[in-house]
This record gives structure tokens, sequence and C-alpha cells, in this order.
């Protein structure tokens, strides 16, 4: 039943990372999860209109090829993605930095 639903997301799933894949910024996120007893990646990227989760055994291998501004944490692993402009979500760059200042991130305007 499982793989009966997946296959029928599969299309979908695919629209939104090629959607989402060349945004000119997209946020990111990722968090460890175990599958059949081995290490995972639940990879999040987010634009203000779509959201793709997908899940990979190496970071950054579900949203290929990488372009862009992404925004994330301090997490040293994003900085091996190449091909894009790394920024730090503001939260991160005072909690990690002691940084407070003004940012030119482009923000949603929900």
């Amino acid at each position: 039943m499982v793989a009966r639903g997946a296959d029928r997301y599969q299309g979908f799933s695919n629209m939104v990372r090629r959607t989402v894949a060349p945004a000119p910024v997209k946020h990111r996120d990722v968090t460890g999860i175990h599958v059949e007893g081995k290490l995972h990646w639940l990879q999040v990227a987010a634009t203000t209109l779509l959201t793709f989760f997908g899940i990979g055994t190496g970071l950054g291998d579900v949203m290929r090829p990488a372009v862009g501004r992404e925004i994330h944490d301090f997490g040293k692993p994003y900085f091996s993605i190449l091909g894009v402009r790394h920024a730090l979500g503001a939260a991160q760059g005072s909690l990690r930095t002691g940084w407070s200042g003004t940012t030119n991130a482009v923000l949603p305007t929900w």
C-alpha cells in the first residue's frame, strides 16, 4: 500500500523538485533519519511557494544541480555544496556569531 501511494506521488514530487531546484533563492534544511537501519538525510528545500522533501544518503544529493542562493544554518556540511551562494538565516547568524544588524537577504512577502 505504501509503495502504491509513493508511486502515485512520484510525478508530483518530481515536478516540485524541478521547480524548486533552479529557484534563485531557497531555504535548505536537513535532519538525519534511519531507513532500514542505515543513516539517511531527510532534506528540505523551500521557496516562498513550494517545499520539496527528499530522502538521500548524502547531503545535497536529492537537489541537484545546486544553483542560486541557499539560506541555511551554520552546519559545516552545507558549505560543501558547490555551485551556490551561501547565506545564513538571520537567527543563525546572530546565535552563532553574535551578529545583530541588517541583511540584504530576499525575504518573502506573505
